[in-house]
């Protein structure tokens, strides 16, 4: 794991959390023995709905361009040679993040748009008192050590080995749960700034992650 992610994950998450992320990285790793539906129904439990759970799966629900970006993290997750795509995995995860701070400006985009580096938009929001200085500073460390390489790097850019053309899965699991940390303040602040999340991060259960599917 590059050195800054390391450093970022041991300021931001805990034990249980860093639990996770290994138990993670390591089915995400197995694209043989794991079986698809184990995969699925381990990211289902710990990103948010982003469907009505009353439904099965239909359009994402509102705020769209929140949501939206989580439908692709699951999609990506359950890929069988899931580390050909951590670049794209990270991008939707920083598309997440820039869209709950989208929301708690004056006028949030309605239609989702990807994932881009939001450095000026963590200062808008931070000198208008909306984001905290840890909170802000959070950002600031997922903008630098994820969103801003992964605009320059990955499976398919020219003249890179695949050493160097993007995350590992080790370094996506993290980020992931780096997401998760960050994006639950934020939709704190959303609801307090009137905007309704109905769907939120579910608690982390590690056993289960950690055991064998097979057993």
């Amino acid at each position: 794991m590059p050195s800054e992610i390391a450093t970022l994950a041991g300021g931001l998450l805990d034990q249980q959390e860093l639990q996770v992320a290994s138990a993670l990285a390591a089915i995400l790793s197995d694209d043989e023995s794991i079986p698809d539906a184990f995969v699925e129904s381990l990211v289902d439990r710990i990103l948010p709905a982003y469907w009505d759970i009353k439904d099965d799966r239909p359009p994402n629900v509102d705020p769209s361009p929140i949501f939206r970006p989580l439908y692709y993290l699951h999609g990506y997750s359950n890929l069988a040679d899931f580390g050909k795509f951590t670049r794209e995995f990270v991008e939707m995860a920083s598309a997440h993040l820039e869209a709950c701070m989208h929301w708690l400006t004056p006028s949030p985009p309605e239609e989702w748009s990807g994932g881009k580096e939001f450095h000026g938009l963590i200062g808008q929001l931070r000198d208008a008192g909306v984001l905290s200085p840890a909170l802000a500073s959070g950002l600031e460390s997922f903008d630098r050590v994820a969103i801003a390489p992964s605009q320059h790097t990955g499976p398919g850019s020219p003249d890179l080995s695949q050493k160097d053309a993007g995350f590992s899965i080790e370094d996506a699991a993290v980020l992931l749960m780096i997401t998760r940390k960050l994006s639950m303040q934020l939709f704190e602040l959303l609801n307090s700034h009137g905007v309704t999340i109905e769907h939120r991060w579910p608690p982390l259960k590690p056993e289960p992650l950690a055991r064998d599917p097979q057993a």
